[in-house]
């Protein structure tokens, strides 16, 4: 077995190459101060200033053979599992993943939080499901330019697990179609599209959505209780464009890597980003009463390095705007 540094990561590997295993981790700590309108305060509760462990995970993952890979991590913050899967290459002309993972739906969804301009999804993506049993099969096309996902998935709660509490079968079909119109990889400029579909047979005829006021600490704006519904269809549309890193195998934002990373003695002072965000939440309807959201925020980034940022987010949220 070899000890060695591949693009940043620490990996053991077997002295051919065919297997290997690294460690994953992420630790997040938000801080939030809120002033907030005593009219929003009484419909949504009580903001109060202060602070928590958003991400505390821990996990490793590694190749079992040249066409077999898996992934596993825990998020200690919440006693839950995230991932925890297998990937079969090859299979059918695609990849097949088996377990608990992301369900392949939104470009925002596909890209992990440490990869996001601000510290939290927008609005939309309180109707996207997450993390859930399933199997799915992938397949890239025209140069891995364009992805087809399709998967079958089964609602899980935060220990991955699966039952079905209101006698249903509780099933999931959902897909997504996602293609570069164009990408000029020398400056890291790209223009993304998408589409994503799910039909949903909800857990004991149950749905739940709500949407945040940019951070999770402090309640929800919006929320619609729990609904009694017997189906799900859910339809969502992705356009990007983009000045930073993609990644091709999940069709998703990736990290920003600093040119000059800082260092205490010297040498550089990292990556700065700006980003504005406008997203919307209109959970009202007949018999519905959720509330409309509207987000609308400011991030400034710094990036010490690929590993390493400091965020500063500002949020004006409003409900029934």
């Amino acid at each position: 077995m070899l000890l060695a540094a591949q693009s940043g990561q620490f990996l053991v590997e077997s002295e051919d190459g065919a297997r290997s295993l690294r460690i994953l981790g992420k630790i997040d700590s938000d801080w939030a101060g809120f002033d907030a309108d005593p009219g929003l305060s009484a419909v949504a509760g009580p903001f109060g200033d202060g602070a928590e462990l958003r991400r505390a995970r821990l996990g490793v993952a590694g190749r079992l053979e040249d066409w077999l890979s898996f992934r596993i991590n825990a998020d200690l913050a919440d006693a839950d599992i995230r991932d925890a899967f297998f990937d079969l290459d090859a299979i059918g002309g695609g990849n097949l993943r088996l377990g608990h993972f992301r369900e392949p739906m939104g470009l925002t969804n596909q890209t992990p939080s440490h990869n996001q301009v601000f510290m939290e999804r927008a609005l939309s993506s309180g109707l996207f499901p997450s993390r859930n049993l399933g199997a799915a099969w992938r397949h890239a096309f025209d140069g891995r330019r364009g992805s087809w996902t399709v998967g079958v998935f089964r609602d899980s709660d935060d220990a991955a697990v699966s039952s079905d509490d209101g006698g249903g079968q509780e099933f999931a079909l959902t897909s997504r179609l996602a293609w570069l119109l164009h990408e000029n990889s020398s400056q890291r400029q790209w223009t993304h599209l998408g589409a994503s579909l799910s039909w949903r047979n909800p857990d004991a005829g149950a749905v739940h959505f709500d949407g945040h006021s940019g951070t999770k600490i402090g309640p929800d704006p919006v929320d619609t209780g729990v609904l009694p519904a017997d189906q799900v269809q859910l339809f969502g549309t992705e356009f990007a464009w983009e000045s930073r890193p993609y990644r091709h195998g999940r069709a998703a934002v990736w990290r920003v890597t600093p040119d000059h990373p800082f260092h205490p003695d010297g040498g550089g002072w990292g990556a700065w980003e700006v980003g504005a965000r406008l997203s919307a939440l209109d959970l009202e309807d007949s018999g519905v009463t959720g509330g409309q959201g509207l987000n609308a925020g400011l991030a400034c980034n710094w990036y010490l390095t690929s590993n390493l940022r400091l965020q500063t987010n500002v949020f004006r949220s409003e409900r029934d705007f």
